[in-house]
């Protein structure tokens, strides 16, 4: 079983791997420094941020009363359909609804969108399941598998790639039902909060490695002069 999840590891990044998100490098900055792989950064840095997130609360938590003001609170009906929502059905479904329309309509942007979130949710799964089964963390609510969640996992994951195709309009509800979706799974005592701070940072660090397959304006890369650092953005 594990040894499925590391092929689907390296199956899902694809081929060109060492060169997909290179940042471009203009003519006049000879002297300039980018990264080799722009989303290599991005994903060891947003995993980091996670991680010191989860490590900067974990000694702070309570998840008794987090689900009582979490259930309290009038957005309460949003975090049970995100509960819903990060289950997996409706992403994985609906990434094949999407590949399968854009097929039908002979939309090529629409089918590789489509096809992009699908692999994002199963890349998403399977880094979520890799740490799942190791770490072995009891739930608030007794069992195991919390760390990290999987729900808040698999909800962030598709952010990337609705960004990179549909910019805010369609990336800002897509990233709010992510939070509901943890805040959720905080509300029914599934996980801790730091289970979905990691997850919202494993989930999106891994839709920006399918994400980063294809170059997008939203995206800026880092870049380095002998006058400084800034960021780069490909138009």
């Amino acid at each position: 079983m594990r040894r499925w999840w590391a092929f689907a590891l390296l199956a899902l990044a694809g081929p060109g791997a060492a060169t997909a998100g290179t940042a471009p490098v203009a003519a006049d900055t000879v002297a300039a420094w980018s990264p080799p792989d722009g989303r290599v950064l991005r994903f060891v840095g947003t995993l980091a941020v996670g991680g010191a997130a989860a490590l900067a609360v974990r000694g702070h938590e309570d998840p008794d009363l987090a689900a009582t003001r979490l259930h309290d609170s009038f957005l309460y009906p949003m975090f049970r359909a995100g509960n819903t929502y990060g289950g997996g059905w409706v992403i994985g479904g609906g990434s094949l609804a999407v590949t399968a329309l854009g097929a039908a309509c002979g939309d090529t942007r629409l089918r590789t969108t489509g096809l992009d979130l699908a692999r994002s949710f199963l890349l998403a799964s399977a880094a979520s399941a890799a740490i799942k089964f190791p770490v072995d963390r009891e739930r608030p609510s007794g069992g195991g598998l919390s760390f990290p969640s999987g729900h808040t996992t698999v909800a962030f994951c598709i952010v990337p790639v609705i960004l990179r195709d549909a910019g805010w309009k369609w990336g800002a509800p897509a990233l709010a039902m992510g939070v509901f979706t943890a805040c959720g799974r905080m509300a029914e005592r599934r996980h801790y909060l730091s289970d979905v701070l990691f997850g919202a940072a494993l989930g999106y660090a891994c839709g920006d490695v399918i994400a980063a397959r294809r170059p997008s304006p939203w995206r800026p890369y880092p870049v380095v002069t002998a006058a400084g650092a800034g960021l780069r953005f490909a138009f």
